[in-house]
């Protein structure tokens, strides 16, 4: 399982923002059908362990699903957030409402965070603002 999740770790990726699972794989479509197989593996193992216990309801079958998963959520654990930064750049959009009452609909992130001392990281640096009406 590690060796088909190794190409998308969080260590190696984690110092550059705004990475997608095209950009990582060089848009290799083997690369993204391979990480979608040992995740709907992984899925499928599990959903099996959990009907099986469903059924029987002995304590070996229950640890049996909880093994599929620790298993499942290890490999997401390690496996870099591919197209979070919206994610991210959605908590900073709402900090600057919040906290400093800048509208998000008009300022960037970043040149907010330069202007008003907003503490910020790489994957929530907008370039741009979000879609106001009328434009």
């Amino acid at each position: 399982m590690t060796q088909f999740l190794i190409p998308f770790g969080l260590l190696r990726w984690i110092a550059e923002p705004e990475r997608t699972l095209g950009k990582i794989t060089q848009w290799a479509p083997a690369a993204g059908w391979r990480y979608l197989c040992v995740f709907v593996v992984l899925f499928a193992l599990w959903w099996v362990a959990y009907r099986f216990a469903c059924l029987h309801h002995t304590r070996r079958d229950w640890l049996l699903v909880l093994t599929f998963l620790a298993l499942f959520s290890l490999a997401l654990m390690f496996v870099y957030p591919i197209d979070a930064a919206d994610v991210f750049d959605g908590i900073m959009r709402g900090r600057m409402l919040a906290w400093y009452r800048a509208n998000p609909f008009y300022d960037v992130p970043a040149t907010t965070a330069r202007t008003r001392s907003i503490p910020t990281w790489p994957g929530a640096t907008s370039a741009r603002p979000t879609a106001r009406s009328g434009n």
